[in-house]
């Protein structure tokens, strides 16, 4: 049995070492060492203006989608112009009221749950008036590099119809979303390069896998805007500035007898079937692009039609 002193002396001695160990673990973590650089990533944050309803419609998806990573700051917001004597602004997703404010954007911090479809009820003592809606998409991707497929062919009696197939990959969207395709058959504008015979009117066709027809068919409103424009001429502003985006050469001035179009796809192999819209012969181009970023369109001068104040109103 060992002698109770020698098991006091045993016990202060462990106790020693506790305490030497701990002090040498508080100089370790207190002791000054090297310098850390520590690299934050930067922060993405990205702001969109629900602005006026569209004036026109496209086909065969109506609103295209904008793609965002996970934590990107995501700010909606109203163009001021909208914003002049607003009692109050609700956002909206998928038609459900998120957030409402005096007339503040609405902020958050993209995840997942946030892909929808959202927009705007602006309020007025003398009424209320809706904004145009921006489908939003929460994903990673990886950025793809654009693409083109490019055809020159001559349109006769024997060939009246030449048929272009292209493939629309699924990266980086999923499969259930879109990509946006500048589509252009040109004729006219070939001469430019020394192209002696080219078609008068060129047409396009578009069919996807199944056989099914899902040639754009877009529809515009007769609004003429204070600057002289139209829903068309904006659209239009827009196609040329997606061929500018890819180095695409212009086109003439519309109302122009060549094709070319912004077509929202999904992936998915699709057959373009060229013909002359009024019999003629001679050359023809068939090109395709893959538009990423869709270049922004211009928005319309403001003109707001506010309804008149009901009777009695201080307004």
């Amino acid at each position: 049995m060992i002698p109770r002193r020698l098991r006091h002396l045993a016990f202060l001695a462990t106790v020693i070492a506790l305490a030497c160990a701990q002090l040498s673990l508080a100089q370790t973590a207190t002791a000054p060492g090297p310098a850390q650089v520590v690299t934050a990533e930067a922060k993405v944050s990205t702001t969109f203006q629900l602005g006026y309803p569209l004036s026109y419609v496209r086909a065969p998806d109506p609103t295209p989608p904008h793609v965002v990573r996970p934590g990107t700051t995501v700010t909606l917001t109203v163009p001021p112009e909208m914003a002049v004597n607003l009692t109050g602004i609700t956002f909206r997703k998928n038609a459900r009221s998120v957030a409402a404010t005096e007339g503040a954007p609405y902020t958050f911090e993209a995840t997942q749950n946030n892909s929808g479809d959202y927009d705007a009820i602006l309020t007025r003592t003398s009424g209320s008036f809706g904004t145009s809606v921006l489908r939003l998409h929460v994903a990673e991707f990886k950025t793809q590099p654009i693409i083109n497929v490019s055809t020159r062919t001559r349109l006769s009696a024997a060939n009246p119809s030449p048929t272009i197939g292209f493939v629309v990959s699924e990266a980086p969207l999923e499969p259930r979303l879109t990509k946006c395709m500048l589509l252009r058959v040109i004729g006219p504008s070939l001469a430019q390069f020394g192209v002696t015979d080219p078609v008068a009117k060129p047409t396009l066709q578009l069919f996807d896998a199944a056989g099914r027809n899902v040639t754009p068919n877009y529809g515009f409103t007769a609004n003429v805007y204070s600057d002289g424009s139209t829903p068309y001429s904006l659209y239009r502003d827009q196609v040329a500035a997606a061929a500018a985006q890819v180095g695409a050469f212009p086109l003439g001035l519309y109302p122009d007898p060549e094709y070319a179009e912004l077509v929202y796809l999904s992936a998915g192999t699709y057959t373009a079937v060229v013909t002359s819209g009024d019999g003629g012969a001679g050359e023809v181009l068939f090109e395709a692009y893959e538009i990423d970023p869709v270049p922004p369109r211009r928005e319309p001068p403001p003109v707001i039609v506010v309804p008149p104040p009901p009777p009695g109103s201080s307004e």
